[in-house]
């Protein structure tokens, strides 16, 4: 993917102070860093406060991590407060592995950015007077992608891939993972779920028009206060899928089912 889309609403707070919010669509990398880097140094100086949501960046390499530091640094250079929300928990995850995490503000979501803003006395208004603008923003923003694609290519023909998981395992106890697709358009993946210190069976499985569920057991050998349940998808392509799992000693420890749905990228779409 060469090319990132922004979608921006500015939120005045006095003469010399705005807050902007940026919602990146795209990729972050060797091709995209020098739309960024544009688009950033295109602000206004009174642009004192940048909001990053990333939660339609759904890939990041190597280029896009080191030019996200330089971002902060400049910002930090520049006295702009950069802050980012909505990070998928596989760029987040990556994020970890690097030790880059304390070098970010990141939160989960767009109110408690505010929420954070409103605690330094920054915000002018009420959380909910700027949550609601950005939905309004939101709204417009999914109009226009079905506009441009609509030609190009069905909604139907998107895949979409479900995946029913408990947030806690217990050692030596099975626990069971669904994962079934949608629309896969006569495509076959290959799924291959895997936890540290886990035992999964079966291994692998695969999933086409015939076959779109599959049940994994998972059994854990030793306790992880906080690792990620980590599902690599194969077809002409790799994408891997991560979130936040625990494992536990402790069977009164009570689990929560959670359910995640995630669009699969498309290797027409995807030139990365």
């Amino acid at each position: 993917m060469k090319k990132i889309d922004f979608i921006t609403q500015t939120f005045p707070l006095s003469q010399k102070n705005n807050i902007v919010f940026i919602a990146m669509l795209g990729a972050i990398n060797k091709y995209t860093t020098i739309q960024i880097q544009k688009f950033y140094q295109s602000l206004k100086k009174e642009d004192t406060i940048i909001i990053l949501s990333l939660t339609d960046v759904h890939y990041i390499d190597s280029t896009g991590i080191g030019f996200l530091a330089n971002l902060q640094q400049q910002c930090e250079d520049a006295n702009v407060d950069l802050k980012m929300c909505m990070v998928s928990a596989k760029i987040y995850h990556l994020f970890e592995m690097l030790g880059m995490t304390s070098c970010f503000a990141i939160f989960d979501t767009i109110k408690d950015t505010f929420i954070d803003l409103q605690k330094s006395g920054k915000l002018k208004n009420s959380i909910e007077h700027y949550l609601q603008k950005i939905e309004r923003l939101d709204k417009t923003s999914e109009e226009v992608p079905k506009a441009k694609n609509s030609q190009l290519k069905p909604e139907s023909l998107t895949t979409i891939l479900e995946i029913t998981y408990p947030d806690i395992l217990h050692i030596k106890k099975e626990s069971v993972i669904e994962i079934k697709i949608a629309n896969n358009c006569g495509n076959k993946y290959q799924v291959v779920p895997h936890v540290k210190s886990c035992i999964v069976q079966p291994p692998f499985f695969y999933l086409d028009d015939n076959c779109s569920k599959v049940y994994f057991s998972i059994i854990p050998v030793t306790s992880a206060a906080n690792t990620f349940l980590n599902i690599d998808i194969f077809n002409d392509q790799h994408q891997r899928i991560s979130r936040p799992i625990c494992i536990k000693k402790r069977i009164w420890d009570k689990k929560t089912i959670l359910k995640y749905t995630i669009k699969l990228k498309s290797s027409e779409n995807n030139s990365d």
